[in-house]
C-alpha cells in the first residue's frame, strides 16, 4: 500500500473530505489532492498531515510493513529501524541572482528531528547551493528552517515563491521589512537588496545551519 493510498483511506475512515484534511493541515485542497493521486510523493506537509490524522509520520510509508511494495518513486527511503527521523532534507538547484530551486519531491534522507524543532512538524532543512551568503552558508551546508517563526530583523531567512510543491528560495539576512518589500543582504558580494513580497510572500527563519 503506498503512501497515498494510505492517506486516502485514513481521511474517509475519519469521514474527512479532501477540502476537510487541507484545512486541518493547512494547506490547499489541490496539495492533499496532488498527495493522494501521488503525483506529490514526499510531500513536505507529510509530518502535518499525520499529525492531523492522528497517526506517526511512518504508519503513512510503506517501509513499516514489510508486505507492502516499495514506494513508486526515486525517494531516499528512510530505514525501517530508524522511525524517528522525520526531518526531511531538499535536494536544490542554483537559479538566476542567488535564488534556489528546492526539490520537494525526492528528499536526499531523512534525519532526527532537532530538539528545537520537537513540536514544529511542518520543519525542513534545504541544501545550499551557491555562494551569495558566505561565510554564514557556504555551498553543501544545510539549512533547517522553521516556517512558524516570524521572521526577524537581523536573522537569517529563506524566502520562499511558488506553489505546494517546488518553490523557489532566497537565503539572505533581513534587514527590514515594508508594507510592499523584504529588504535584505547578502554577503558575497556585500549587497544590500528588496523583494517585493508579491513574488515573494513568505520569510520563513533559518534556525541552524549543518556545515556540509
Amino acid at each position: 500500500m503506498s503512501t497515498a493510498t494510505r492517506i486516502k483511506a485514513l481521511r474517509e475512515a475519519r469521514g474527512w473530505s479532501q477540502h476537510d484534511l487541507a484545512q486541518r493541515v493547512g494547506v490547499s485542497q489541490a496539495a492533499i489532492n496532488k498527495v493522494e493521486s501521488g503525483i506529490t510523493v514526499r510531500s513536505r506537509f507529510l509530518p502535518e498531515i499525520a499529525r492531523a490524522l492522528g497517526v506517526p509520520i511512518h504508519r503513512l510509508t510503506a517501509e513499516d510493513d514489510p508486505t507492502a511494495p516499495a514506494l513508486q518513486s526515486s525517494s531516499v527511503a528512510r530505514p525501517r529501524a530508524a522511525v524517528d527521523r522525520d526531518l526531511p532534507i531538499y535536494p536544490a538547484s542554483e537559479g538566476p541572482s542567488g535564488t534556489m530551486l528546492v526539490q520537494t519531491g525526492e528528499p536526499l534522507d531523512w534525519v532526527q528531528r532537532p530538539w528545537f524543532l520537537g513540536a514544529v512538524r511542518d520543519g525542513f532543512a534545504v541544501v545550499i547551493v551557491g555562494d551569495s551568503m558566505e561565510p554564514a552558508f557556504e555551498p553543501g551546508d544545510i539549512a533547517i528552517v522553521n516556517p512558524r517563526l516570524p521572521p526577524l530583523r537581523n536573522k537569517t531567512v529563506m524566502l520562499t515563491s511558488g506553489g505546494d510543491g517546488d518553490f523557489s528560495a532566497r537565503v539572505a539576512r533581513l534587514v527590514g521589512v515594508s508594507a510592499e518589500d523584504w529588504h535584505l543582504q547578502q554577503f558575497k558580494p556585500l549587497l544590500d537588496f528588496k523583494l517585493p513580497k508579491a513574488e515573494w510572500p513568505q520569510a520563513w527563519r533559518v534556525v541552524a545551519r549543518l556545515q556540509g
